[in-house]
């Protein structure tokens, strides 16, 4: 039984070290494999729960099989409890990966500007903004300080003068209005 546990020990860690090895020089690919994906599940359908059988989570699980056995099997216990201890062992790990890669996975952003964000949003004319034509205006959107074109619906309006966005004319020009002044 202690070459069993040794083999999965064995085989397990070779392939969690190959796949961050992999990633370290770049061809980790960033995605890991699943009978999930394998079946041709789209996002949405699987990827809503725990995704237990990738490679990440089978060869940690085996990993924790083998060691938890030998650690068993070392203590003096029988081949049924160092067998059972393993096999609890890789269960809990396969589990603790699937968190961890699914807490991973919500920290992702693909970092498109969603233009549509910036309606109401303030805004400060950088370039003024003439009558009919374009300028450009400073504002922040998703945490980023953007400097975005824009037209005004209000007429002319000078460098410096705050503006609040209230529309987009397309995907890249924003409409824009002067902000009243407090209290008037």
């Amino acid at each position: 039984m202690s070459t069993i546990f040794l083999v999965a020990a064995a085989f397990g860690g070779a392939v969690l070290l190959l796949q961050l090895l992999l990633g370290l020089v770049g061809l980790g690919g960033g995605h890991d494999m699943s009978v999930a994906h394998d079946l041709g599940a789209h996002d949405g359908i699987v990827d809503d729960g725990l995704q237990l059988l990738t490679v990440r989570g089978v060869a940690a699980a085996l990993t924790f099989f083998g060691i938890g056995g030998m650690a068993m099997l070392a203590a003096g216990t029988g081949n049924v409890i160092a067998s059972l201890v393993g096999v609890a062992a890789g269960t809990a790990v396969a589990f603790a990966v699937a968190v961890v890669m699914r807490q991973l996975g919500r920290l992702e952003s693909d970092g498109v500007i969603r233009m549509e964000a910036a309606i109401g949003l303030p805004a400060v004319v950088h370039v003024g903004l003439p009558d009919g034509g374009a300028g450009k205006v400073i504002l922040t959107l998703q945490d980023r300080l953007l400097e975005l074109k824009a037209v005004s619906l209000d007429g002319d309006i000078p460098t410096g003068t705050n503006v609040t966005v209230v529309g987009l004319t397309d995907d890249d020009t924003l409409e824009v209005v002067r902000t009243p002044e407090p209290g008037a």
